[in-house]
């Protein structure tokens, strides 16, 4: 048997050693059906303080992108700029305060805000928040993860 042949006998029964012993650990892997069931039911379990409704910086609970303005309103002779968002057609300053639209001068883009999304797990069903509503069930990126994988509502921050 030459050196060359040898060798490869060797390689061969150190491949078949290694593949040996790392049988046992394949086989004795946990499946994970009972992590999934838990995780799938994490809408039900307290998230702690619900966080604020809007925000101007992305966090760990589920949110979705709107725009963010520099709306310019007339207040009697004078005029001031806020900053605010639309939803539904409507404007909103920062603090979800509805403004007049007739007072609205001028808008213009500056940035994102983030409206915290209300989940309804009964229906597994998500909206974005209404200002001046109540959030009853605000859910957070890593439960929404599992339960909604495909991240459905594009704009939502995991």
């Amino acid at each position: 048997m030459s050196d060359n042949e040898r060798e490869k006998l060797k390689q061969r029964r150190r491949a078949l050693i290694k593949a040996a012993g790392a049988a046992p650990v394949v086989f004795s892997l946990a499946n994970g059906s009972a992590v999934a069931a838990v995780s799938a039911t994490c809408d039900t379990k307290p998230m702690g303080t619900a966080p604020g409704n809007i925000v101007t910086a992305p966090d760990t609970w589920v949110r979705q992108t709107v725009a963010k303005y520099d709306i310019k309103i007339k207040e009697g002779k004078n005029t001031k700029v806020v900053s605010g968002f639309m939803q539904n057609g409507n404007y909103y300053s920062i603090s979800g305060s509805l403004i007049d639209p007739t007072t609205v001068k001028r808008t213009t883009k500056n940035g994102s805000v983030y409206l915290l999304v209300d989940y309804d797990g009964s229906s597994s069903t998500y909206r974005a928040y209404e200002p001046g509503s109540t959030v009853d069930n605000p859910i957070s990126g890593s439960c929404w993860a599992s339960l909604n994988p495909t991240g459905g509502g594009g704009g939502n921050i995991p």
